[in-house]
């Protein structure tokens, strides 16, 4: 991703598109989030940072959204749309890998289906514990990410998702 950024059309801002590569019935829907109070769905990949037509296109599969907390989707926004974007301006381009987390045991470990405590209400949606976040550049800053012929340099994140941030500082409250 380079820093560039363009906007999103404002026919596709609020739509999603079929995976064709999912069957419909293991697919989920956006009106399956409509029945939950607590959570809505969010891009995984926000279809603003894409740096082409045909990647902003594709970001608006159904399988790039996810189920998340309000409070949650604000750390989440802030995150892409700030730290990345800067971590993308200063390293000449990033490559940003990114998902959820299933961990309700706490073990450290991917849960099995049966160990899945939480889902979309009224739906089979699994909801993550955390989001995790991977973020790749060039070790050397004046190679592009995407032109990268040397090492690199890494940077990853996992992200407790929580009905509130108690785990985030606010700033009033930052010392």
């Amino acid at each position: 991703m380079q820093a560039e950024v363009s906007g999103v059309p404002e026919h596709l801002a609020s739509c999603v598109r079929p995976d064709l590569r999912i069957s419909p019935g293991n697919s989920q829907s956006c009106s399956a989030y409509r029945g939950d109070k607590q959570l809505s769905y969010s891009f995984l990949f926000p279809p603003q940072l894409s740096s082409s037509a045909e990647a902003k296109y594709d970001a608006f599969l159904i399988t790039n959204i996810i189920p998340m907390y309000p409070a949650f989707k604000k750390v989440w926004n802030y995150f892409q749309r700030v730290l990345v974007k800067r971590y993308a301006t200063e390293r000449n381009g990033v490559n940003v890998i990114s998902g959820p987390i299933f961990d309700y045991d706490y073990d450290g470990l991917h849960d099995t289906p049966e160990k899945i405590k939480q889902f979309v209400e009224g739906s089979a949606i699994p909801v993550p514990t955390h989001y995790y976040a991977i973020i790749t550049s060039c070790l050397d800053f004046t190679q592009p990410a995407d032109k990268c012929d040397g090492p690199l340099s890494v940077l990853s994140y996992i992200l407790p998702h929580r009905p509130d941030n108690d785990e985030s500082c606010n700033v009033s409250s930052a010392a």
